[in-house]
């Protein structure tokens, strides 16, 4: 990542290109821009933090409430689709198809605002009640 940011630094078009195709062209350039002004350090400490989650543990009643969303490109679904089972059985993982990290709620803002909603007044596939 500490490489991907000298890079935004270097050349932030080139960057909000790459980004515009994932999450439109008024995102993008925002995104760069502030990816570009983030230090070093808070750069590493995101990945730092992101990459070492200790899951707690929840209860099949908590469990049953979790919906978890992955891209079907995302570089985490892997993970996700060993770990979410075996720690939340009772948990949903959603997979979007063709999308990456963060891609669908980005592109379909309102598609995932229903299926947030869906989620929470208990009408998605979550609520197992």
């Amino acid at each position: 990542m500490v490489a991907k940011h000298r890079k935004a630094v270097r050349a932030p078009d080139a960057g909000a290109r790459k980004l515009a195709h994932l999450y439109g062209e008024q995102r993008a350039r925002a995104m760069a821009l502030s990816f570009a002004a983030m230090s070093e350090d808070s750069i590493r400490a995101i990945v730092r933090d992101c990459s070492r989650v200790r899951l707690p543990p929840l209860s099949p009643d908590i469990q049953r409430r979790c919906t978890f969303a992955y891209g079907e490109k995302d570089s985490d679904l892997r993970l996700a689709r060993r770990a979410i089972p075996r720690l939340y059985p009772e948990a949903e993982l959603r997979i979007w198809p063709g999308s990456g990290h963060c891609e669908h709620m980005s592109r379909n803002s309102v598609a995932y605002g229903a299926m947030l909603r869906n989620v929470a007044l208990g009408s998605a596939s979550t609520d197992r009640s």
